[in-house]
């Protein structure tokens, strides 16, 4: 009975370390570097892209809910931080605040890898159908259909046991290939003719 309570109440929670993608993106090939990392109360991120020079820090709790962002580039820094029903965006001395029918699934939509990297460990930690993405250039939100199990063929970037986790977006859906056993993903198909695969990875996160 003990081990199943703790089954119950385990956290759900993406394999920390660091871990280096390769992205063809529609401008040409990047390299995104994602560092996973333990911090009281839940986990936070870092997240390097090679060209143009931007980095984010992120912050979820134990539920894998998103309580902050943070995007710097070029000495400007852009903070998002996350309410149960409510988001505000500060920037440049200026602050708006976005209404949140429901922050069980909350992610920031901008053109790193983070979101997407950590969108299997959330889903399966929230159990969530959809998630409300928070633009992170527009300042606008918009909801992201889950679709648990798409039907996708395997490319080949992607390992024989990976699963996959598909997210509509408007009129784009994005699929997701990723260890069931670590909650990271192998492949990432954006949709729009940009993808990333993992390349490197540790085990542990070095301290920042």
């Amino acid at each position: 009975m003990i081990a199943l309570l703790l089954a119950a109440t385990a956290v759900i929670s993406p394999a920390l370390g660091t871990y280096t993608y390769a992205v063809d993106s529609l401008s040409g090939k990047l390299t995104s570097t994602i560092v996973l990392s333990a911090r009281q109360g839940g986990i936070e991120t870092h997240e390097t892209l090679s060209s143009p020079n931007v980095q984010t820090d992120q912050e979820f709790d134990t539920q894998l809910r998103q309580l902050r962002y943070q995007a710097t580039q070029a000495f400007t820094t852009l903070t998002i931080d996350v309410a149960p029903k409510s988001a505000v965006i500060a920037f440049g001395g200026n602050t708006a605040k976005i209404a949140l029918d429901d922050a069980k699934c909350v992610l920031i939509l901008d053109d790193l890898l983070t979101s997407s990297v950590l969108m299997p460990a959330v889903v399966r930690a929230t159990d969530a159908q959809q998630c409300t993405l928070i633009g992170a250039s527009s300042g606008q939100k918009v909801v992201a259909q889950i679709i648990p199990k798409p039907n996708a063929g395997r490319p080949p970037q992607a390992a024989a046991g990976d699963a996959v986790l598909a997210v509509r977006i408007g009129t784009v859906t994005e699929k997701i290939w990723y260890d069931p056993r670590t909650l990271i993903p192998d492949f990432l198909d954006f949709g729009n003719g940009a993808s990333a695969t993992l390349r490197t990875h540790t085990s542990a996160a070095p301290a920042r």
